[in-house]
Order: C-alpha cells, then sequence, then structure tokens
C-alpha cells in the first residue's frame, strides 16, 4: 500500500516533468501572445516554437497551433519493437529518447479520439499497429530491465539507451531488489 502511495507520486513527478518537456510547434493564427519571463512573445502564423509540451497541448487543442513531433511513424515504432524482440538475450538495442513511453501512449490516445471523430477505418488500423509494436518493444524492454535490476552495475551505453520512464523503472526495480535481499537475510 505504502509502495502503491509512493510509486504514485513518483509518476505525478514524472508527469509532470513530461509536460515540462518542450516540444515545437508550428502557428496557424496571427495575434498570438505568451507572458514569459522575458516579457511577451508574439508568435507569427507559418512559424516554428518550441514550448513546454501543456501549453503546446492548449494551442493546439484550440486550433492554434500543430505540434510538429508528436508520433513516431508505425513503420519506424515496429522496427523499434522487431529490433528488441529479435535481440531476445542481447542487450537493448535501440536508443529511445526523453520520455518516449508517454509521448506514445498520448500519441496512442490523440489517434483514438481522431479515429472515433472521424469514423476513418484506416485510423483504426494504425491504431491496431502503434499498440501491437508498443506492446511487443514494452514487454521486451521491460524484460531486459529486469535482468539489469539484478546486475551490481549498468554499463554506460545501456544507460543512455533508456527512455526517462526506463530509468526511473530500473531505479525502481533496483531498489526493490536491493530490499527484498535485505529483508531477506535479516
Amino acid at each position: 500500500m505504502l509502495f502503491e502511495l509512493v510509486f504514485g507520486k513518483v509518476m505525478e513527478f514524472l508527469k509532470r516533468d513530461f509536460e515540462e518537456d518542450s516540444v515545437k510547434i508550428e502557428v496557424y493564427k496571427d495575434g498570438l501572445r505568451l507572458t514569459t519571463f522575458e516579457g511577451v512573445l508574439e508568435l507569427v502564423k507559418g512559424g516554428e516554437y518550441t514550448v513546454p509540451r501543456w501549453l503546446a497541448d492548449l494551442l493546439a487543442k484550440k486550433g492554434y497551433v500543430k505540434i510538429k513531433d508528436a508520433r513516431i511513424p508505425v513503420e519506424s515504432l515496429s522496427v523499434l519493437a522487431y529490433n528488441e524482440e529479435t535481440a531476445y538475450s542481447k542487450p537493448l538495442t535501440n536508443k529511445l529518447k526523453g520520455f518516449f513511453y508517454m509521448t506514445m501512449f498520448k500519441a496512442r490516445r490523440d489517434l483514438t479520439e481522431e479515429a472515433k471523430t472521424t469514423g476513418d477505418l484506416s485510423k483504426f488500423e494504425e491504431l491496431k499497429k502503434i499498440e501491437d509494436a508498443m506492446d511487443s518493444l514494452l514487454k521486451s524492454r521491460v524484460r531486459k530491465l529486469v535482468n539489469y535490476s539484478l546486475l551490481p552495475d549498468v554499463q554506460q551505453d545501456v544507460e543512455e539507451k533508456l527512455s526517462e520512464e526506463e530509468r526511473y523503472l530500473l531505479k525502481t526495480l533496483r531498489a526493490i531488489v536491493a530490499l527484498w535481499k535485505k529483508k531477506v537475510g535479516e
């Protein structure tokens, strides 16, 4: 129960960091002004800017901007999953940047909403491919992270390939294993 509470709070911090992560936007409307610490920033139609994800989402929902880096193409995601799956007993093969999983799950939610709204069957097909690739990638990488949690140290090249969510998961797994060893040995 306590673990679930602590885990939930840490995930809230991780999600907050995800929302504060910078994304690129393209502006569709003239006359947008944002107040920043440096002063007022006027966004020009057709211009590209980098803003926090939460702000980009807010502006995109109102139709003022388009978020530029919201989705990884299905083909690329499938290749990532295939590479990890075929290298079952080998170290991590792909480098996942930033908040990879949160970005992908958000893209999946957005695509689901888009498919429901438009009724476009090709969106449902794309959604199924994304879900299959994500499921495969998640299982392969978590399996490898469980193995890494049992090692005394994780190599630097492996550490560099982890997404932010995987770094947290690995630290959590290592802490659980260390606590378990300690309690079993008492």
